[in-house]
């Protein structure tokens, strides 16, 4: 079988709050939602593939642009 490669192309907002959303999934929240081991790690590689591609996530002041991230995205919903 061939590997698929799948490229999903996002605003770099959407990026940062999805990132957010991953870190919050613990192990066992991960397990009381029913996944399996191979769902589970897919998450976790798509946390660290976010992780690696936002670096503002370490940044001093990351939580003041969180917010204000998840606040342009409320106001521009369609």
């Amino acid at each position: 079988m061939t590997a698929l490669h799948l490229t999903l192309t996002m605003i770099r907002d959407e990026a940062e709050v999805l990132f957010e959303a991953l870190v919050k999934l613990t192990p066992e929240a991960l397990q009381a939602s029913g996944l399996d081991q191979v769902e589970a790690q897919a998450l976790y590689d798509l946390e660290a593939e976010l992780e690696r591609r936002l670096p503002d996530t370490l940044a001093e002041d990351y939580d003041t642009r969180l917010a204000a991230t998840k606040t342009r995205l409320l106001e521009n919903k369609p």
